[in-house]
């Protein structure tokens, strides 16, 4: 072979450096697979991706709600865990004692963060609310109770400094969506079932009288039936959020279990999901046991039209759905406040 044609063959030094750089790679990640469940992390980190909040959706009047709404971000609620912090909303200038809600964001409990739901926020402060947009430690960085446990430890940082606040603590409201909606049932739950209460081992000044609604917005509630819904990476999840990969064989599951945690002192509901979203039968489900239990239910479970109702739809508020769920939700908070 020719000396020029040896150098034709041989590769740029930038192809060289790539095929290095890959190698490095793929060793780096092969070596933890050798001991850790690599699926496992592998979904952490893709979920993580997912749920990172970019292109937060904005309602059309957005500027005038922003003008007319006040932020205090990053507050910190004191938690026993990490990413306890919290914006707590409200019109601006204001002075009026006010009802709150308190909202947590979705992100199968893995990711997300509450700065993609400072729209929703700011929407519901803007009608005269407090709200506060929490952020709580994600799974597997600690599983459970460790977010039921900063929930309840936001809730009573705001009731301890109402004054601060403006806040009415005898008008408490506690929202959120997927996961999120998910953590507001089981705190909804847990504030009016004693023996789920005790079985939590969380310790709480928080009175059953104090909640005046919860508000759950495309959520899941019967953890002995959520894996049916084959709803994307929920399995690894709850794998995550309970530290067993057949998370219905968890010692702990039937804490997460809200449907079967209802009693009648359950706080009135208002339950929002989209035919085309997995946990559509979940959201029957629970308006059934709900109504059961004779606990006043405000639900909007509609089927799709012209659009596809799929997960978080009230989020898209181009769609006259997103403005239907938005008005009677504000008409819940003003007949329970």
């Amino acid at each position: 072979m020719s000396k020029n044609h040896k150098e034709k063959m041989k590769k740029p030094f930038y192809k060289r450096i790539w095929l290095w750089i890959a190698v490095a790679l793929i060793l780096l990640v092969s070596i933890p697979a050798l001991t850790m469940p690599f699926s496992y992390n592998v979904q952490k980190v893709l979920i993580r991706v997912i749920c990172e909040p970019r292109f937060v959706p904005t309602p059309d009047n957005y500027d005038a709600i922003l003008a007319n709404t006040a932020m205090l971000s990053d507050v910190n609620y004191n938690s026993a865990y990490s990413s306890g912090y919290m914006d707590i909303i409200s019109p601006k200038d204001n002075t009026d004692i006010l009802p709150l809600l308190v909202y947590f964001h979705g992100g199968y409990y893995v990711g997300g963060d509450k700065s993609g739901k400072e729209p929703y926020c700011r929407i519901i402060a803007n009608d005269g609310y407090v709200v506060a947009n929490v952020n709580y430690v994600l799974a597997p960085d600690e599983i459970y109770p460790a977010q039921a446990i900063q929930a309840n430890e936001a809730i009573s940082f705001l009731v301890d400094n109402a004054d601060t606040y403006n806040i009415d603590i005898n008008k408490i409201f506690i929202g959120g969506d997927s996961a999120g909606a998910h953590l507001s049932g089981y705190m909804g739950a847990f504030y009016t079932n004693a023996e789920l209460q005790q079985a939590s081992g969380i310790d709480t000044n928080i009175s059953a009288a104090q909640i005046k609604g919860v508000i759950l917005l495309c959520g899941f509630y019967n953890m002995m039936t959520v894996r049916e819904t084959r709803f994307p990476l929920l399995a690894d999840a709850m794998w995550m959020l309970t530290g067993e990969k057949k998370f219905e064989q968890y010692e702990r599951v039937a804490e997460l279990n809200t449907i079967a945690n209802i009693t009648d002192n359950y706080p009135n509901t208002y339950l929002l999901c989209g035919d085309k979203d997995p946990f559509y039968a979940q959201n029957w489900e629970m308006k059934a046991e709900l109504e059961s239990k004779g606990v006043n239910v405000t639900s909007y479970l509609p089927q799709s039209t012209d659009k596809n109702l799929g997960h978080e739809f009230q989020e898209r508020y181009n769609l006259p759905e997103a403005t239907v769920a938005m008005n009677m939700l504000l008409e819940f908070l003003a007949q329970y406040s």
